[in-house]
């Protein structure tokens, strides 16, 4: 086993080449006319993913995918990059793929960007394997070779460092970006020399030693990506469109700070009125004195509402100008200005043109409409010519590579396109709502025959009737083939003539004649085209005029044509120097005219250098409006309206409550924080404090307690709320407080006054997340349940039993497919209004929006006005799933998170249509929202990302966002006037940010403190270095865009209620089992199929249902089971989070509910308990586990059970699974197929007779198991 592992892992870490082109050598295409424009050629490459990037070196292509987006949709994914022969561009043909097992995402270069690099006398195309062993990170192009195969020639290219950032596309120098998509938004700007690294155990070492750090983002606000051009650093931004900073980086090796020329932040308007700024997706420049913005709809703030391109011109880099201001998709009518596939997200050019998505753009054109401000209907149509890639099948979102006459589409698979049908009946209309005899709804996306076209839906089978508003089709025949899939390669005609126009040089920094250029500067010029790159080679010199000798340099090209020209050493100053051009060819062979400017050196500075990081900054004045704090229920309380008050924060899983002091110091602002005690009571979990009336009371989730200290944290008073209740939130109005009780589904109201319970509301399950206005309470249902259900409701009340509890409160939806908020009257004994129901999503998924049934409501906020409700929830999409829909699970399709939004004037769900976006905020490339707040600005929505340590600020009415780094695990939030405190759960700290700068004027980059809560922590140090690792969906390894954490599923140790498609691993529909009580494998093998052996065997889901690299080198599991592999002692961060689930013992068991209130099993149970033994259960579930740790074929195996992962001969048993907390995991059975327990009774072996009220004793029974009758964590299993 360990030898097979070993060879094969030796295999897979070398770059594979697999030949399967043609046997002749590769030559450019004939420079011929292909058509005229538009036309489509072929497409290519589907199988092979996502395209990310199409660059060529000579005459070959290399096609780099990216793997999040790409699909099977249709098709066997292959994660490979591609080179192919272009020899016909009409028929390119595949040369070799390229695997890399050590690169990210299985693709050599990581999404849309490389370089080419010269030296040698050659061309090297940087492909990325960083394997100093296996020679070949490069690619180059031998026209000496027999054949293509031989041509494409691997090589090792070693220039001391490799391109690992955006600037590196133009320098030889680091710089770090801002970028929407889970970058640290904290910290400084610097340039770093990856030539030389950092010391040994220096964090980021390879990116380099340190040349000059500031303050960019507290200085100019402005977030993005820096592009070095020349001497400048243009820093450009990303989707938070935040504008564009420049800076004169001269003197930068020595140490000299930059000079901030200037800061372009201008406010633009849409069509439809909404306000924005200059951003986008991704940016590029051109001519070295233009950035060209791709800009994409954007839902999230701040929100943009068309597809866009804007162009600022910095010629003049104190004085930069919005030249060029293009939106697409104004008439919906007229798929010409683009439609709802129009997604700019990537620029390249050719020639004046910018080709973006599946847009022509006349850049001179836009520039010269743009004079007046506005361009009308009829100048777009001039300057913007739109390509029919959909309806050929073809997605041009990702990448465009214009050659000459021809270009290529790379893009990713729509997801609306579903299936292929054949029909009688007519034309079926495109976009026109549809239904089959069932209701099933879909549209006809596009027709590729008389009677054939592609719909959206997979559902459709042969023999379905489809009804139109004003036709009937029947369906003949249904098939799923790549037709439906648009990713790959689309060959299409950009010209009605063939390509005559040479190369030319649009731009170039230094400018011709620039004098007083630094020493220090580099060389830029960019050239629209794609080049034949071997003429490259020595097309390029640099003389020093006065002594008339040749500079020596190294020199690279970027993926859109820019020429990096780096001289070895500072050039001399007081010097002219000329910089020529000649020989360079197009890649449809025509020639560049000789080109050259001249420019002389100097020492002038200009403008003041920006400050040293560690100057203090000047504080923003504290916000003078009617300051604003919601009422809701958190893990800290604030006490806002005390100048120097304190914050309270409690500690769950140890058992802990902290009390911090803060004060704010007169004039200066400054924050000051100390821990003043940490409070451990002989209770456990604490889960919520609320301040009423002058005290502090505290939720014991555990212990079935809320405990009221005061103000010194000294305990008062308990109330006992009932074994199992489990008070989970709090919120106050005056002396009144509001406890969710998660365990028995209830509301209670507490007069602090007499220290009494003086109401109690049943209101559904799982109540958790508090929020209070006025005599209006909305608590969220935290687990979503996926089926309708007869199963009672549990009564904490002493004296009734579960069975006489009412099944569901009024008011309940009668479809529970969906999320819920309990409505709650505060007056008198409190009522339940009604029962808010929130849509499951059911839009189409894409790799920015997906469907699924929102779940895990962790927090709610209502905003000032009381009209607007926010809601922190992921979507499950469930319904994804080979099994289910034909399509697998992924990373951009398994869980997203959501910010759900009620409206409360008319008491629903603001999302009236799910199967529209509509207000339903999908948070793209993020996961596990938490918390979620108001500023006291009442404008400014807060909401963190757990998983990836971070916190939104979204301002409302200025459309403006902002992203502040935290510690591990955000949660809850808190604010005072000038600070926003967060609970970083995994961290076991509070992060204090200062908002008043970004209340004031939206500056970024604040002052945060940390402050440690736990002073004595219950875990071992490897546990909590497992506990941050289950909470943190990190890039790359465990999650390639950040969505997936183990958390996703399992918060709190726990299940989220779900049954998952799991077909594509190997397995089938698998109902999420909680970790808790488990203690790992103390109980045997894991997850229902017993396919792991080793809680590292999680490793294989992380590396193939997140798509990450995983945390063990390489991949390490490809088809085999892991029951082969010895995962642990492989990875250091994997055998943390092996010990921390193994953590998770009995103490982690809840109480149950359906005991009495005081704890005891009740008459029912007792007998139910007699039954239990009797019918013989006790002979799978046995002991104090209440499992014998083997697996039985108890008659519930069924198609869609699928397999066992990695065994051939399939799933032919059942691990047995716990008793333990059966009132809290419904649905029960591997698959999820019984809704309650009285399903599973009648289902298979577990089929019963039963007298009198033997059933119903045994239901109380089973869900009265929990803690207090499971087996200790130091006991033997299997028992004796």
């Amino acid at each position: 086993m360990f030898l097979l592992n070993y060879l094969r892992r030796l295999q897979l870490i070398i770059v594979l080449f697999i030949i399967t082109g043609p046997a002749h050598s590769a030559d450019y295409p004939p420079n011929i006319d292909y058509g005229s424009q538009g036309d489509f050629i072929t497409k290519t490459g589907t199988e092979y993913g996502r395209t990310a990037n199409l660059t060529l070196v000579g005459p070959l292509l290399v096609n780099l995918p990216e793997g999040p987006g790409s699909s099977s949709n249709g098709v066997t994914w292959l994660p490979e990059s591609t080179v192919w022969d272009l020899s016909d561009l009409t028929n390119p043909s595949l040369i070799r793929s390229l695997t890399c097992d050590t690169c990210f995402l299985g693709s050599p270069v990581f999404a849309h960007a490389t370089v080419i690099r010269f030296d040698n006398n050659d061309a090297y195309l940087y492909t990325r394997n960083d394997d100093p062993a296996n020679p070949g990170d490069h690619l180059t192009f031998n026209p000496a070779g027999e054949t293509s195969n031989d041509q494409a020639a691997p090589q090792h290219l070693n220039w001391g460092f490799n391109p690992m950032s955006y600037t590196m596309l133009f320098s030889p120098y680091n710089l770090r970006r801002w970028w929407d998509y889970g970058d640290n938004p904290a910290g400084l700007q610097s340039v770093r020399d990856p030539s030389r690294l950092l010391p040994e155990g220096e964090p980021e070492r390879w990116l380099g030693e340190y040349l000059v750090s500031w303050d960019h983002l507290g200085e100019t606000g402005v977030t993005g990506f820096a592009a070095w051009l020349g001497n400048l650093i243009v820093m450009s931004s990303d989707q938070q469109s935040t504008g564009m900073a420049i800076y004169d980086v001269s003197g930068f090796k020595d140490g000299q700070l930059p000079r901030l020329l200037s800061t372009y932040q201008p406010q633009i308007t849409e069509p439809n009125g909404n306000q924005t700024g200059i951003g986008g997706y991704w940016m590029e420049p051109y001519g070295t004195t233009k950035m060209v913005w791709a800009a994409r709809q954007r839902g999230t703030t701040p929100e943009r509402h068309y597809p866009s391109l804007f162009i600022v011109d910095f010629t003049d880099p104190t004085d930069p100008q919005l030249t060029c201001e293009l939106y697409f998709d104004q008439d919906k009518n007229d798929p010409s200005d683009g439609d709802d596939s129009s997604n700019p997200m990537y620029v390249n050019f050719q020639d004046g043109f910018a080709y973006v998505d599946h847009f022509k753009v006349d850049i001179a054109a836009c520039e010269t409409a743009y004079a007046d401000k506005e361009i009308s209907s009829i100048e777009f149509q001039e300057i913007v010519y739109r390509f029919d890639d959909t309806n050929n099948g073809c997605d041009g979102s990702q990448y465009f590579r214009p050659l000459g006459q021809v270009g290529i589409f790379g893009g990713y698979d729509w997801w609306v396109t579903r299936s292929v049908v054949t029909y009688t009946g007519g034309t079926m209309p495109i976009g026109q709502y549809m239904t089959n005899q069932n209701g099933v709804g879909l549209e006809a996306v596009r027709h590729l025959a008389s009677g054939e076209s592609v719909i959206s839906k997979d559902s459709i089978q042969e023999g379905d009737v489809i009804t139109s508003q004003d036709q009937t089709f029947t369906v003949t025949d249904v098939v799923i083939d790549e037709r439906i899939n648009e990713q790959g390669m689309c060959f299409m005609v950009t010209s009605d003539e063939p390509d005559t126009t040479p190369p030319f040089v649009s731009g170039h920094r230094p400018l011709a004649n620039q004098f007083n250029y630094p020493v220090d500067g580099f060389i830029h010029i960019h050239i629209p085209e794609t080049l034949r790159t071997e003429t490259v080679v020595d097309a390029i010199t640099v003389t020093d005029v006065d002594s008339n000798e040749a500079v020596d340099f190294r020199y690279q090209l970027s993926h859109t044509g820019t020429l990096s020209i780096w001289p070895n050493n500072d050039l001399t100053l007081g010097s002219t120097y000329e910089v020529s051009l000649s020989g360079i060819q197009d890649f449809m062979g025509n020639t560049m005219v000789p080109y050259s400017f001249r420019f002389s050196t100097g020492v002038d500075i200009i403008g003041e250098p920006v400050p040293e990081p560690d100057t203090p900054r000047t504080p923003a004045p504290s916000y003078t409006g009617n300051a604003f704090y919601p009422k809701q229920s958190s893990q800290l309380a604030c006490e806002p309206e005390i100048d120097n008050g304190n914050v309270w924060v409690v500690n769950p899983d140890n058992d802990s409550v902290t009390i911090v002091s803060r004060s704010i110091e007169l004039g200066d602002f400054e924050l000051s924080t100390e821990v003043i005690k940490e409070i451990k009571l002989n209770y456990e979990h604490p889960t919520s404090v609320t301040k009423v009336n002058n005290n502090f009371a505290v939720t014991y989730r555990d212990d079935d307690k809320v405990v009221f200290f005061d103000a010194q944290g000294n305990p008062l008073r308990s109330i006992d709320t009932g074994h199992g209740s489990q008070p989970i939130a709090s919120v106050a109005q005056d002396a009144t407080l509001f406890v969710a009780l998660y365990g028995s589904g209830e509301v209670i109201k507490i007069d602090t006054l007499t220290g009494t319970l003086s109401s109690r509301l049943p209101v559904g399950p799982t109540p958790k997340a508090m929020a209070l206005s006025g005599t209006r309470l909305l608590v969220t249902r935290y687990i979503s349940n996926t089926q309708l259900s007869n199963q009672q409701a549990p009564n904490s009340s002493p004296n009734s039993s579960p069975n006489s509890s009412p099944n569901s409160p009024p008011n309940s939806p009668p479809n529970l497919q969906q999320a819920q908020v309990y409505d709650i009257n505060t007056t008198g004994a409190m009522s339940l209004t009604r029962t808010i129901a929130i849509n499951k999503i059911l839009v189409p998924d894409d790799i920015d929006h997906g469907a699924g049934l929102p779940n895990y409501l962790s927090s709610i906020v209502i905003n000032p006005e009381s009209t607007q409700a926010y809601i922190t929830a992921v979507k499950a999409n469930i319904d994804r799933g080979l099994f289910r829909n034909n399509q697998p699970l992924d990373e951009d399709n398994t869980i997203r998170p959501i910010l759900i939004t009620l409206d409360l004037i008319n008491n629903r769900d603001a999302n009236i249509d799910p199967d529209t976006r509509s207000n339903a905020i999908d948070l793209d490339n993020a996961a596990d929202p938490a918390g979620i707040t108001f500023l006291p600005d009442g404008v400014t929505r807060v909401h963190t990302l757990q998983g990836n340590n971070l916190v939104i600020l979204n301002n409302l009415a200025g459309n403006t966002s902002a992203n502040f780094e935290t510690g591990f695990a955000p949660q809850s939030m808190c604010s005072t006037l000038r600070t926003l405190y967060v609970k970083n759960f995994t961290d076991r700290t509070v992060s204090a940010i200062d908002i008043a700068n970004w209340m004031h004027d939206g500056s970024q980059n604040p002052l945060i403190q940390t402050v440690s809560t736990v002073l004595s922590e219950v875990l071992s140090e490897e546990e909590v270095v497992g506990l941050q690792i289950f909470y943190h969906a990190r890039i790359a390894d465990i999650s390639p865009e950040g969505y997936i954490s183990c958390a996703s599923c399992h918060a709190g140790g726990g299940h989220d209620g779900m049954t998952w498609d799991m077909t594509h691993l190997g397995e089938g529909l698998r109902n999420t089992l909680s970790l808790n009580g488990a203690s790992g494998t103390r109980f045997g093998d894991l997850h229902w199929s017993q396919n792991f052996d080793e809680v590292q065997d999680f490793e294989i889901q992380m590396e193939q249902l997140n798509g990450g690299i995983g945390l063990i080198p390489g991949l390490t599991f490809q088809g085999q089971s892991p029951l082969y592999y010895d995962t642990s002692g492989a990875s250091d961060d994997l055998d943390a989070l092996a010990s921390y689930v193994s953590s998770l013992g009995k103490e982690r068991v809840k109480r149950s509910p359906y005991r009495s209130y005081t704890g005891e099993l009740t008459a029912e149970a007792q007998r139910g308990r007699t039954v239990f033994t009797e019918k013989n259960c006790q002979s799978c579930h046995s002991g104090e586990a209440f499992r014998d740790g083997l697996g039985h074929d108890v008659g519930t195996i069924k198609a869609s059970s699928g397999r066992r992962l990695g065994v051939e001969n399939g799933l032919l048993d059942i691990r047995t699974p716990s008793l333990i907390e059966l009132w809290d995991s419904a649905p029960y059975f591997h698959d999820g197929s019984a809704a309650t327990l009285e399903d599973v009774l009648r289902i298979g072996n577990h089929e019963t007779a039963f007298t009198g009220t033997e059933e119903s004793d045994l239901l109380v029974f089973l869900l009265s198991i929990d803690r207090e009758l499971y087996i200790d964590d130091d006991a033997v299993f299997p028992e004796d």
